[in-house]
């Protein structure tokens, strides 16, 4: 005699009591098998409206089931299987609509805040949302964490929701919307803020090599003509006597006080990318100076390339024997820059990557502490 339950689980005695059954059995075990119908069946000490629900999908799939008692398809239980998990989740998204989605956020409204009950209900909720797709589908990164927060708002500001002005979907989508502007705000300042870091921080740097390229006597030679009146009364002549004079002081500073000097430079580079006036004419939002610093994330390539650049201690210049243009500030920058090992391979003449790479790794491993350190001293 052949098992029963090797047989496609539409197929039955058509019409009679043991058809019948055998749909109802269907019915119910297919409702078993569904997340938030177990859910709501473990909790249907919370409302009555729970139970209502559940009842609702199975009458709901036996009338998909009686349509469809002999398969239009010729296939095998696995198929039978596949259709019957697709029949089961086309009518739980129509039977969790606008109206059951508002049920079930009224009922977490009237358990007690800060309780067992509320974060059953809410978790209820918030499974039945997702499972009805009605926040939409959440494929790229920046749709997830809208839907994400969209999520999270409704369970912190459920009590904010009123039923009396409009179903619990037309709230949480109005939520959505306000969130994705913010995100997308968010993430344009962002942007913004991280061009404008490695601006300032080239800046600084190019400052500071500036500065250190400057000799004392030829800048003490021009002020004391300046000083003598020797110079024609020019404005040119004189912006130059005064880049001197600044040039002559920021040198010293350097020399004397190095500290400063590098919070002066990174102050300068400051005001010379503004980014709290952008920020305030895209999103009406002013910001300080400070408020910037503080919530920027500094670009560590950046600060890294400022390093090798800098070179205080002259370690970036150690070349590979094979060929003496292959510094270790060469193959790192080109590095910093996106090039692959093949095309650094190209530029060098043709040096083996796996050559470059050892180099490269093994003078990075050599030098991280000390760019750790001077990056903590100057940033």
């Amino acid at each position: 005699m052949e098992n029963p339950s090797s047989q496609d689980p539409l197929q039955g005695q058509v019409g009679g009591i043991s058809a019948e059954s055998e749909l109802s059995a269907l019915a119910d075990r297919l409702v078993r098998s569904n997340k938030i119908c177990r859910l709501l069946c473990r909790s249907q000490s919370l409302s009555p409206k729970y139970p209502d629900i559940i009842d609702r999908v199975r009458q709901q799939l036996l009338v998909e089931l009686e349509l469809q008692t002999t398969p239009t398809h010729n296939g095998s239980n696995q198929e039978g299987e596949l259709w019957l998990n697709e029949t089961l989740d086309r009518v739980c998204r129509q039977v969790f609509d606008d109206a059951a989605l508002t049920w079930l956020a009224i009922v977490a409204q009237q358990q007690p805040p800060e309780t067992r009950l509320r974060k059953e209900a809410l978790t209820i909720l918030i499974q039945t949302i997702e499972f009805s797709g009605k926040l939409g589908r959440s494929s790229g990164s920046e749709s997830q964490q809208i839907v994400q927060e969209t999520l999270s708002y409704v369970v912190e500001k459920i009590d904010r929701y009123k039923p009396s002005k409009g179903s619990l979907m037309a709230w949480a989508l109005d939520a959505k919307k306000r969130i994705r502007r913010h995100v997308r705000a968010s993430a344009e300042v962002s942007d913004m803020q991280q061009s404008a870091q490695a601006k300032r921080i080239k800046l600084k740097s190019q400052l500071k090599g500036l500065v250190k390229k400057a000799r004392h006597f030829d800048l003490w030679f021009w002020l004391s003509l300046e000083i003598k009146g020797l110079l024609p009364k020019q404005q040119s002549v004189q912006q130059i006597s005064l880049v001197s004079l600044v040039l002559a002081l920021m040198l010293l500073l350097l020399d004397q006080e190095p500290v400063k000097a590098n919070d002066l430079l990174t102050h300068i580079a400051y005001e010379c990318f503004p980014l709290a006036f952008r920020v305030e004419e895209s999103f009406g939002e002013a910001l300080s100076i400070d408020e910037v610093t503080q919530h920027e994330s500094l670009l560590l390539s950046e600060l890294v390339k400022e390093y090798i650049h800098e070179d205080p201690e002259g370690l970036c210049q150690e070349a590979m024997q094979a060929c003496t243009q292959a510094t270790f500030r060469v193959i790192a920058l080109d590095r910093l820059d996106g090039r692959n090992w093949e095309e650094i391979s190209t530029r060098l003449g043709g040096i083996p990557t796996s050559s470059l790479c050892g180099f490269y790794t093994k003078w990075l491993r050599n030098l991280a502490p000390r760019i750790k350190a001077y990056i903590q001293q100057n940033h």
